[in-house]
C-alpha cells in the first residue's frame, strides 16, 4: 500500500487509537494490479467490516439506510418501499412477491399449475360440450342429454341419432332399424326376402311374373280375383253356373270365368293378366329361375346373396364390404372397429371427443401432439425457465422486478440493466474538454480528456441516471489510471449526488489540463 504524502499517513496513523479521525482529504494507492491487495476497515473487534482491492472491487459486511430506500436489497422482510429487485442470474430460496414480471413484459401474480404455461391460452367449449375458460383450472363436460355424442348407457338419449356407416355390429339392439333408402325394420323377420322354412313369414307377398312352379303348395286358400274359378267348388268334369264359356282353345280355363274360392290346385291356367295374391300362403317346391324374370326359391336366394353387400347378415360380422348404416334407435353392445359419423370423421377407440384438435409444444417445451394422450414437457436445460435446484440452469438469466428475498441470495454477478446513462462536463473539466461513459445507473466507468484551464473548486463532470432513484444516491468512485491515482490531496475530487444525478468536483487545486482522467463509480440507495 502507497500513501500519496508520508506526512498524512503518518498522521493517520497516529489517530488510530482515537474514537474518531478527521481528515479533510486522504488518497490511498494499491500499488498491485491483479486484486491481490486491498485496503480493509475493521471494527472494535478487529473484524473486517469493509474493503476495497486494488482492482476498485469494494466489499461491505452491511448497509444499513436511514432513508427509505430502494436502489439495494435491505436485510429483512420486505423490500423498502419504491425498490425493484432485478435477478439476472443466481438462486433464489422463499421469494415472496405480489407481481413477478418477465423480460417479456408478462406479469403473474399467482402460482401456474404444472411446471410451466403452454401456449393455449383459451378453451371454448364447443357444439355438445359445456365449460371451458382462459385461465386457472380449466374443465369441459359433455352436454346433459345433448344428442350429438353416443352415452354410455343402455338406451341412446332422447332425440339422439345413431349413424353406422361400416364395421361389425355384436348384439346390436334397436326398435326401429332404418335403412338409407327410408325404409325401416322393426323385427328380425323381413316381409322383403323369402324365408327358407315351410310357410311365409307374416305379412310376406309371393310374387312371380314368369316361370315353372312345381308342385305348388298353398295352405288354407287360393284367392283369385273376382269373378275367376274357385277350383274347390268344382266336381271333376264339370262346370260351375255363371262359367262363360266363349271362343278358348281346349284343355285351358279363362280365369275371369274362375269364381273366387279356395282350389286345391290350378292346372292349364294360361299367362295371367293380374298380380297372383298368396294370402300369406306359401308356393312350394319352387325351382331354380332360368331367365331374369323367373321366381326364385329361398334356397337360391340364399345362396346367391351370400356375398352381396346391400343388406346385413344375421351373423357376428357384416359380410365384407357392407356399409351398415343407422339412422336412429338403441345399440347394445355395438362392436366395431371403426365409427364413423356423418361430418366424415371416424374414431376407432372409446372415448370422448372435446374441440381442440391439436397441442404444439411452445418456446421452452417438447412433446405435444394431435391426437391420444398429449404429454408436454419442459425442454432440457432450457433457459427460459427456472429450474427447482440450488442453482440456475447454463445461460439462464433471472429476472425480478420488485419482491422479497427471505435468505441468502447468491449470485455469480451482479449487473445493472438500464441503458447508458448520460455524462457532461463542467468548468471544472476545463476548456474544450471531452467525456465519455461506459455501464450503467449501477456502475460504469467514466473517462475524461481535460480541457485548457480546469477551474477549481467547480464540477469536473455530471452524470444523470437514465432512471432516478427515490433519493439522494450513494456513490462510490475510485481512479482507474496512473493520472487519477496521482491526484494529491489539495487536487483531490469529491463526490455530490441527489435523486436524478451526480457530480465528481475540483478541490481547491484545479486538475491539470490536457491530462485523460479516469474513474470506476459504483452506485446505491
Amino acid at each position: 500500500m502507497r500513501v500519496s504524502s508520508k506526512p498524512l499517513f503518518i498522521g493517520a496513523v497516529l489517530l488510530l487509537n482515537f474514537n474518531r479521525c478527521f481528515a479533510a482529504e486522504m488518497n490511498v494507492q494499491l500499488t498491485t494490479s491483479d486484486g491481490s491487495t486491498k485496503m480493509s476497515i475493521q471494527n472494535s473487534a478487529a473484524s473486517e467490516v469493509a474493503s476495497i482491492d486494488s482492482l476498485g472491487n469494494a466489499s461491505f459486511n452491511r448497509i444499513t439506510q436511514s432513508g427509505p430506500g430502494g436502489s439495494f436489497i435491505i436485510n429483512q422482510s420486505a423490500l423498502q418501499s419504491g425498490a425493484m429487485l432485478y435477478v439476472s442470474s443466481g438462486t433464489v430460496v422463499n421469494l415472496n412477491t405480489t407481481n413477478l414480471k418477465f423480460a417479456d413484459g408478462t406479469t403473474q401474480t399467482t402460482a401456474s399449475s404444472g411446471s410451466a404455461g403452454g401456449s393455449i391460452t383459451g378453451i371454448t367449449a364447443g357444439y355438445g360440450i359445456s365449460g371451458g375458460g382462459t385461465s386457472g383450472n380449466v374443465m369441459v363436460n359433455l352436454l346433459s342429454n345433448s344428442t350429438s355424442y353416443i352415452q354410455n348407457a343402455a338406451a341412446l338419449q332422447s332425440g339422439a341419432t345413431f349413424y353406422v356407416s361400416s364395421g361389425t355390429a355384436t348384439n346390436f339392439n334397436t326398435t326401429t332399424l332404418k335403412f338409407a333408402d327410408g325404409t325401416t325394420q322393426t323385427t328380425a323377420s323381413s316381409a322383403g326376402t323369402i324365408q327358407n322354412t315351410s310357410t311365409l313369414q307374416p305379412g310376406s307377398t309371393f310374387y312371380t311374373s314368369s316361370g315353372t312352379v312345381n308342385a305348388f303348395t298353398v295352405g288354407t286358400s287360393l284367392v283369385l280375383p273376382n269373378t275367376s274359378v274357385a277350383l274347390a267348388a268344382l266336381a271333376n268334369g264339370t262346370l260351375q253356373s255363371g262359367v262363360v264359356i266363349s271362343s278358348i282353345a281346349a284343355n285351358t280355363v279363362y280365369p275371369m270365368s274362375v269364381l273366387s274360392a279356395a282350389y286345391p290346385n290350378i292346372t292349364g291356367v294360361g299367362t295371367q293378366g293380374q298380380a297372383l295374391n298368396m294370402n300369406s300362403n306359401l308356393i312350394n317346391s319352387l325351382a331354380n329361375p332360368v331367365s331374369a324374370t323367373d321366381a326364385a326359391n329361398k334356397q337360391y336366394v340364399d345362396s346367391f346373396s351370400k356375398g352381396s353387400t346391400n343388406y346385413i347378415q344375421v351373423t357376428s360380422v357384416p359380410q365384407s364390404g357392407v356399409t351398415f348404416y343407422v339412422s336412429s334407435g338403441t345399440a347394445t353392445n355395438f362392436n366395431t372397429t371403426t365409427l364413423k359419423f356423418a361430418d366424415g370423421t371416424t374414431q376407432t377407440t372409446a372415448g370422448g371427443v372435446g374441440t381442440i384438435t391439436g397441442v404444439t409444444a411452445g418456446s421452452g417445451l417438447t412433446g405435444g401432439g394431435a391426437s391420444g394422450n398429449v404429454t408436454l414437457n419442459l425442454s432440457p436445460g432450457g433457459t427460459n425457465y427456472i429450474q427447482n435446484s440450488s442453482t440456475l440452469q447454463s445461460g439462464a438469466t433471472f429476472y425480478v422486478s420488485s419482491g422479497t428475498v427471505s435468505g441468502q441470495f447468491t449470485s455469480g454477478h451482479y449487473a445493472g440493466v438500464s441503458p447508458l446513462p448520460t455524462i457532461v462536463v463542467g468548468a471544472g473539466a476545463g476548456a474544450a474538454a471531452s467525456v465519455s461513459l461506459t455501464g450503467t445507473d449501477t456502475a460504469g466507468e467514466i473517462t475524461l480528456n481535460a480541457g485548457a484551464a480546469p477551474t477549481v473548486s467547480a464540477t469536473i463532470v455530471t452524470v444523470t441516471f437514465n432512471t432516478g432513484y427515490t433519493s439522494p444516491a450513494y456513490v462510490v468512485f475510485s481512479p482507474t489510471n496512473n493520472q487519477s491515482a496521482l491526484l494529491s490531496a489539495a487536487n483531490g475530487i469529491y463526490a455530490m449526488s441527489n435523486a436524478t444525478t451526480f457530480s465528481l468536483v475540483a478541490g481547491v487545486t484545479a486538475i491539470t489540463a490536457s491530462v485523460t482522467y479516469k474513474w470506476h463509480y459504483f452506485v446505491i440507495q
